[in-house]
């Protein structure tokens, strides 16, 4: 008990003698029998409990939810600082008292890490002690939350698509999917070259058949009929039918997009084979 003032315990419960601190310490005064400084100060010297305890829910991973603890010591900078904090987890899932399911002992003012891995009520508990014994618990009652994996980012919107086939009357039927909910839909349909194409240098007809489709949960189905095309007229003037064998490509587009261009908001083109002559 060497170098230990008892100024400070004197004024610390409001005495000014050692009759006063034995009082104080429940013990007998005046003796006898005689009185122990060191039994009063085993009880008055002891650390402070009822200090705050911040819980903190840091992260959750694989269904697990991980939480730190942390404490500040009233006593901190006098002799009766704690110089170590026994902690323990409580469920209380079951009634009180609850039923300790982990615990341990720190020199730190904190407990890092620990992991929950059931939505349910909790106590975490810390009692704080120094050379002269244990002070008075403190605890916080907290309901870890329901765990889950750990949240992934939101999937990029799929781009839009279509598939399109034509049948032996050459009517094209296009569906598509992933377009803009219940709204407008551009279609261009466009004779490609082919071996009877009868424009210089074979060039695919620059005319363009554009159709406007309603797409009801992002996807519609469409049928393009043979007499769309007709006598289709190229750049120079030249006219040719489509003939069989020549094909007709399909592209798709929201309508608040500008350009059959590729990009956001324009399908893929999507090319078929005429079996007979438009």
């Amino acid at each position: 008990m060497g170098g230990i003032s008892l100024d400070f315990f004197a004024r610390r419960n409001g005495v000014n003698s050692l009759g006063g601190l034995a009082r104080k310490a429940n013990k007998h005064w005046p003796p006898p029998p005689p009185v122990s400084i060191r039994s009063c100060l085993d009880v008055l010297g002891r650390p402070q409990g009822g200090f705050d305890i911040i819980n903190q829910f840091i992260r959750f991973q694989s269904g697990v939810d991980i939480y730190d603890f942390s404490w500040q010591d009233p006593g901190d900078g006098t002799p009766i600082q704690a110089t170590s904090w026994r902690w323990q987890l409580l469920d209380d899932s079951f009634g009180a008292p609850g039923i300790p399911i982990d615990s341990g002992t720190v020199q730190t003012k904190s407990v890092a890490s620990l992991e929950l891995r059931a939505a349910r009520g909790f106590t975490f508990q810390v009692t704080p002690f120094n050379e002269f014994g244990a002070g008075d618990p403190s605890e916080i009652e907290f309901t870890s939350i329901e765990s889950g994996p750990p949240p992934q980012s939101p999937s990029p919107p799929q781009s839009p698509s279509i598939t399109a086939t034509i049948d032996n009357s050459d009517i094209v039927t296009v569906l598509g999917t992933n377009f803009n909910k219940n709204q407008a839909v551009n279609i261009q349909a466009t004779v490609s070259r082919g071996p009877f194409n009868t424009a210089p240098n074979n060039v695919g007809d620059a005319r363009t058949l554009s159709l406007t489709a309603n797409a009801p949960n992002g996807s519609f189905t469409v049928k393009i009929l043979p007499q769309g095309f007709g006598q289709a007229q190229f750049e120079n003037g030249v006219t040719a039918s489509v003939m069989a064998g020549e094909s007709i490509a399909v592209v798709a587009k929201n309508d608040n997009v500008g350009s059959f261009s590729p990009g956001p908001g324009v399908s893929n083109n999507f090319t078929v084979t005429a079996p007979s002559t438009v």
